[in-house]
């Protein structure tokens, strides 16, 4: 009776320092969705025959569409350098410097990553992450709804440092599954992914927790009145 005593406060410790931690990242989530608006230039600088438009937070992107006020036509630009919140280019033709810049659309490596209607991507949309005992293993496993500008995972167990490690999808829209099985230490452990971007920018995921594989036989048994046990 006093172990398992024992064993409830201990779990209880650890509730609360996952309830903390949880609550931690909910605070960071609801910041970067705060910070999550249209992805519009907040202002066009034109000198002469350059062009310089600001944003909120930082586009990655390669090439980029712009549509003309008052017409059909599409240009495409090609940025000449993009700092991390400013994309330089040389001013087209029909370009106007007055337009409030309703129509772009930003491609990367070929593929559409964002539009001026759109919301500014998250690098990795997680569906979820958990990890799983059995026996003398520790089966992790995670999903992305999406990834934009993701270069890989890597799993870290807090007692071990980088357990595994994978090639993300780069960027894409499709439901995408990941599964790992590693050995499961004798004490409780915490494990988290980091992701990072092709630049390096490092994210990480909520931590899991996987408890110590219990010597101790709490199967609940029921004794007649002699001491026999019925189940």
């Amino acid at each position: 009776m006093t172990t398992y005593l024992f064993d409830m406060k201990r779990d209880l410790k650890r509730l609360i320092v996952l309830l903390v931690i949880n609550l931690m990242l909910l605070v960071a989530l609801l910041t970067l969705m705060v910070r999550a608006s249209a992805q519009c230039p907040t202002s066009t600088v034109c000198s002469g025959s350059n062009v310089e438009w600001s944003y909120s937070v930082k586009i990655d992107t390669d090439s980029i569409r712009y549509k003309v006020p008052g017409s059909g036509l599409w240009l495409t630009i090609k940025p000449d350098s993009i700092t991390q919140q400013t994309i330089h280019f040389q001013k087209p033709a029909a370009f106007d410097c007055a337009d409030t810049l309703s129509n772009i659309k930003y491609y990367l490596n070929g593929s559409k990553v964002g539009s001026c209607s759109d919301p500014f991507p998250v690098p990795v949309e997680l569906m979820y992450f958990r990890a799983m005992r059995d026996g003398g293993s520790v089966t992790l496993e995670w999903a992305t709804a999406s990834e934009y500008n993701a270069d890989r995972f890597e799993i870290w167990a807090h007692s071990k440092g980088i357990v595994y490690s994978v090639a993300a999808q780069g960027n894409t829209n499709q439901v995408t599954e990941y599964s790992h099985t590693v050995k499961a230490d004798k004490s409780p452990q915490f494990y988290q992914i980091v992701q990072y971007d092709f630049d390096g920018t490092a994210h990480r995921s909520r931590m899991v927790f996987v408890r110590e594989e219990s010597s101790i036989d709490r199967t609940l048994r029921r004794y007649n009145v002699i001491g026999q046990m019925l189940w």
